[in-house]
């Protein structure tokens, strides 16, 4: 692909990317934090966020306080914990979050929110991402947090015109962080970029002023009634943009079913398919849809989500095998007594991501 500029977006894996054209010298040096959160099978609170004093403080705040604050949010059937930081320094893709470590988080929040009483048998999922951090030496327990993105430009620093970096610290600078990288590449090729129409351009999807008159048009329009719990969950993943899920319902009714005990329409499947280039069982269930974001939805639904993508991408029975047992080995399970399942401890995708760890954030 000729191109007369390359911007490397790639987040904690943009040093892995530029290996063989810069060296190990040259390569970005960029601090992670591994941040993360679990989520319990309830919800803890009915409409309200809770911040509660952890054990740990950050040294750069402006304005002190006795230590950090940790969140139990509703969300969905759950809530989410969180969040707890560590510096990150091995490969992205080995992302993961230990039984001994959410034990010290579940620890940490119960003495925290005396009488919330959580334990391992609550947890449905845990998630975790890498966001540039702040300097730290190795061990110290107070950690200084990321405050900014990194956008590099490799020309200026290596004589490598045409190639900048750009690691963003989180998701609500992602807008401003593109149009300063844009502004970057146009400038090192003697030209000059216009203010960007994403400056008062909604999101994808937010073309609506509220909720409820969203789900109002919906009801009138939707092709085949839909449970009050599956429209909303479709409202809320796609915002405006639900029509263009329910189009396939009208091209066949079968995929207005949803996958057997969750939220998740078929044609949700076929969508992530042929709109949102999911390739691989796992795009689909961690990152495209709700299917398994909460954590296992077990065995049926995941079986027709795969039957429903083979046919899409005109898997064999033996791929279709494969892609189910890559997603089951990266859901979290409980044995018998309530502990985890060792062997699907420590076995995460990239961020954000469900026991799995991500995101982006």
């Amino acid at each position: 692909i000729g191109g007369s500029a390359v911007l490397n977006a790639a987040g904690p894996w943009v040093s892995h990317v530029l290996r063989g054209t810069l060296s190990n010298q040259d390569l970005p040096q960029v601090p992670f934090s591994r941040d993360a959160c679990f989520i319990v099978s309830q919800r803890l609170s009915s409409r309200l966020g809770l911040a509660v004093s952890g054990a740990t403080k950050d040294p750069d705040a402006l304005f002190s306080r006795s230590a950090r604050h940790l969140f139990i949010v509703p969300w969905r059937d759950y809530s989410l914990v969180g969040v707890w930081h560590v510096v990150w320094r091995d490969h992205p893709d080995a992302v993961t979050v230990t039984e001994q470590e959410l034990q010290a988080f579940l620890d940490e929040v119960n003495a925290a929110c005396p009488g919330i009483d959580l334990d391992l048998s609550d947890v449905r999922a845990w998630n975790a991402g890498l966001v540039p951090f702040g300097e730290n030496d190795p061990e110290v327990k107070h950690l200084r947090y990321g405050h900014r993105s990194h956008i590099i430009d490799h020309g200026a620093e290596r004589g490598l015109y045409g190639l900048v970096s750009l690691i963003g610290v989180r998701y609500t600078m992602a807008r401003g962080d593109s149009a300063r990288a844009i502004d970057l590449i146009v400038a090192g090729q003697g030209r000059r970029a216009p203010r960007p129409a994403t400056e008062r351009t909604r999101i994808f999807g937010g073309d609506f002023a509220r909720f409820d008159e969203l789900e109002a048009e919906a009801r009138r329009t939707t092709p085949i009634p839909l449970d009050d719990r599956v429209l909303r969950a479709l409202l809320h993943n796609y915002g405006s943009a639900y029509g263009r899920v329910l189009d396939f319902v009208r091209q066949d009714s079968s995929l207005g079913e949803t996958l057997d005990g969750t939220t998740v329409l078929k044609a949700e499947i076929v969508h992530a398919v042929r709109e949102e280039m999911a390739l691989e069982l796992g795009d689909v269930a961690f990152r495209r849809t709700d299917l398994a974001t909460g954590g296992d939805p077990g065995g049926g639904a995941l079986c027709a989500c795969a039957d429903l993508m083979a046919r899409e991408h005109a898997w064999s029975p033996a791929e279709t095998q494969r892609q189910l047992e890559v997603v089951q080995g990266k859901l979290f399970r409980l044995d018998p007594g309530g502990r985890p399942d060792a062997r699907t401890m420590g076995r995460g995708t990239s961020a954000l991501q469900v026991a799995e760890p991500a995101a982006g954030e």
